[in-house]
């Protein structure tokens, strides 16, 4: 190899060299900007990031896990490679970097596995062309979150890395079926059973890849069909490919599927996510322009149109040219769509993605390294003209990327215009508002509980502070945060999670914004219910219950008054009429015991009187079916009040009969303040669909705290398990614990 560069002409490796500078440019100003970011990692991100700290953890402690066991199980191994490469480390800026720059690099190395570089000089020029184009399209150039512009990624998510590295596979197996390699087939098999470890969508990649292969092997079988020598080496190759397919997809399966990874809880949330995130994520036909223009970008439709256009040209106007050759471009066209097409459905239909085109940008990816041979092909036959239209196709975009990125804040204009968001610093206002918080917090000592509304940029990042440090610093006292997003139970702004928490942190809205929201009357939508909230609490003051203990970005309010502020709250929403899922979610939250017995006259109670320590008391509990869902009400007092109250959580497993878990929801026991003496007993309800994991046998429930030390509180009666701390109860169940 080195002999053969050595014989290389150096005016023949200027289009690689330049490649090569440009990727050391965006290396230097990615990591710039990341280093320059404050916003710490929050939901998926900080999910990828608490893997990578405890697969670390477990090693320098000796307890060697299976990395798919590892918490959060549902985020597989492969992500350690952005989060947590070489060891444990808290800071997050390493991981930003490594979240944007690894895709790059691996679209850039995709585009030259799947041709080579070893050609003439004008193919070099070409295949350098095509790499500058695909390391600049605006996917790979999401930093912060931005107030106003709209993101497919940013810092910290893996999608891209899931399509670079699809990306290579697909290149992998294009060298494979253009050379005959069965070295490079096996490579494309590996790299694409990888993909399973960095999202399980990587499960459509490796299947894609694995149908798109063998018809391309099995058209060019067509093509020399009657070439006995040909054809028997295509045998061979296919062969040999369908076991290598075979063995390393088999693996790969079997392991994921053995372990917590695949296993069937996670798979049920997913399940149960999906049916929330139809409904949430929906988006019309008007908005698919805006999604692709801040993922893909216009110019890069531009080439794909343009390399099709001259292929079918060629084509019709060369008679001469090798049938073999049109075959297998053809192939490698019709694989793109395929690859595009089943994208499409993956992301709108299988995935109910919405406005989350990032689970479009694998599929998207792997269609265009199928072009690259198509291109290179037809850039060799072209004329000048064409070259030079081809050229500035491609180096436009780069100038323009590399102007954007040479500023640590262009203006959001250019930036909106070019479909990225590169700005960095953004929102330190409220990420110094939310430290100084903590500051608070940690000076009182104990955890504090925050409901955030997770409506606007400055709420998220709020939380971000809280929670990034909770896992950096699990020892330290942090504020924990409960918002009205759950992929499980739905979007809705529940107001027993609200009344159960420490603060409340939102967003204030301006005067003139207020007049407008406060005058609806009816709430349709969540995004609606989510405004009037916002107006409402902007304008209560200290007699309402609460006080303004931080007014900046966002408002943070600390409930003073509980019963002030629930009766402030019960009228608040007596005013106005509210959509079903709101309805549903609101109970009343106090009861009497003789209006707990009226209530209850046609319900058997499932269990009555459980003692959790010297702290709470289960008074009652039914069970009752309500269409394919069970509702699970009880009624429980705190019988004295200690200081881990407001972390404590009644938890409910739905179990199999071997006891695994296969389901969980929980309530918070924080907040208990009753308005009376007489109506101490505080109402909790929970729904589950038992019909969606068949497995499902027993009810099982306890009282939880998120400290180890604190950990679990006894019970004193019924069918128990885990040491008398978990009471079980037979769905089937025909008696009642007493």
């Amino acid at each position: 190899m080195i002999s053969r560069l050595q014989a290389i002409p150096l005016r023949t490796l200027i289009p690689h060299i330049l490649v090569l500078f440009w990727v050391l440019f965006l290396g230097l100003t990615i990591w710039y900007h990341a280093t320059h970011s404050t916003q710490p990692p929050l939901y998926d991100p900080l999910s990828y990031f608490t893997k990578g700290i405890n697969f670390w953890q477990g090693i320098i402690h000796g307890n060697w896990v299976n990395p798919l066991n590892i918490e959060p199980t549902c985020r597989p191994p492969g992500t350690i490679l952005l989060s947590a490469p070489f060891g444990y480390t808290a800071d997050f800026h390493g991981f930003y970097f490594r979240s944007i720059f690894f895709p790059i690099i691996c679209i850039v190395a995709s585009v030259y596995i799947s041709v080579g570089w070893l050609q003439s000089l004008a193919a070099r020029w070409g295949i350098a062309a095509i790499a500058l184009l695909f390391s600049s399209l605006p996917m790979f150039y999401h930093f912060e979150w931005v107030t106003g512009v709209v993101s497919p990624v940013w810092f910290g998510m893996v999608d891209n890395f899931l399509a670079g590295v699809a990306a290579m596979a697909t290149a992998a197996f294009i060298r494979s079926l253009t050379t005959g390699s069965a070295r490079w087939l096996f490579a494309g098999v590996i790299i694409a059973s990888f993909t399973l470890l960095i999202k399980p969508s990587g499960g459509a990649v490796m299947a894609l890849l694995a149908m798109s292969w063998a018809v391309l092997v099995f058209l060019e079988w067509f093509s020399v069909r009657q070439h006995p020598e040909e054809s028997r080496r295509l045998r061979r190759y296919l062969v040999l490919g369908f076991m290598q397919l075979f063995v390393v997809y088999a693996v790969i399966f079997i392991i994921s599927i053995k372990s917590h990874y695949l296993s069937s809880e996670n798979l049920l949330f997913a399940k149960r996510a999906l049916v929330v995130m139809k409904n949430v994520l929906a988006i019309s036909f008007a908005q698919i322009p805006l999604l692709l223009h801040v993922s893909m970008g216009e110019v890069i439709f531009f080439w794909i149109i343009g390399v099709v256009v001259l292929f079918i040209f060629r084509w019709i106007r060369s008679r001469g040219l090798c049938k073999r050759t049109v075959l297998k471009m053809s192939g490698f066209l019709i694989a793109a769509f395929i690859f595009w097409s089943s994208g499409i459905f993956y992301w709108l239909v299988v995935q109910a993605g919405g406005n989350q085109t990032r689970y479009f940008h694998p599929f998207f990816l792997m269609g265009l390294i199928c072009l690259v041979p198509l291109a290179v092909h037809v850039w060799l036959r072209a004329t000048k003209w064409v070259h030079f239209v081809m050229v500035l196709i491609c180096f436009l975009p780069v100038g323009n990327m590399a102007f954007l990125l040479m500023q640590k804040n262009p203006s959001s204009g250019w930036q909106k215009a070019t479909g990225v968001s590169v700005s960095v610093g953004t929102h330190d206002a409220v990420v110094k508002q939310a430290y100084d918080f903590l500051e608070i917090v940690r000076q009182r000592k104990g955890n504090v509980i925050v409901y955030s509304f997770t409506a606007v940029l400055p709420e998220m990042i709020f939380e971000s502070v809280g929670a990034y440090e909770g896992i950096v610093k699990p020892n330290s006292s942090t504020y924990d945060i409960r918002r009205p997003q759950d992929w499980v139970r739905g979007h809705v702004v529940r107001i027993d999670d609200l009344l159960s928490s420490d603060y409340i942190c939102f967003e204030p809205l301006k005067e003139n914004e207020i007049q407008d929201v406060m005058g609806l009357e009816q709430i349709r939508s969540f995004w609606d219910e989510n405004k009037i909230f916002h107006a409402w609490l902007t304008m209560l003051t200290d007699k309402d219950g609460i006080e303004i203990v931080s007014n900046g970005p966002v408002r943070l309010l600390e409930i003073t008054d509980l019963t002030l502020f629930e009766l402030q709250i019960e009228h608040f929403i007596s005013s106005r009429s509210w959509r079903p899922e709101f309805i549903a979610s609101t109970y009343r939250r106090w009861w009497r015991p003789s209006e707990v017995s009226t209530y209850l006259t046609n319900s058997k109670p499932v269990a009555e009187g459980v003692r959790f320590g010297d702290l709470y008391k289960l008074h009652v509990m039914t069970l009752s079916s309500i269409g394919e869902k069970n509702k699970i009400e009880f009624w429980w007092e705190a019988l004295r009040v200690d200081d881990k109250g407001r972390e404590r959580r009644m938890f409910f497993h739905f179990i199999d009969s071997d006891a695994k878990i296969r389901s969980q929801q929980s309530i918070s026991l924080n907040g208990y303040k009753p308005p009376s003496p007489k109506r101490r007993w505080r109402y909790g309800v929970i729904e589950f669909d038992p019909s969606i994991d068949a497995e499902i046998s027993a009810l099982a429930f306890g009282v939880w705290h998120p400290d180890n030390s604190v950990g679990l509180l006894i019970a004193n009666k019924g069918v128990r398990d885990w040491d008398d701390h978990r009471v079980v109860i037979p769905l089937n169940v025909d008696r009642t614990i007493k």
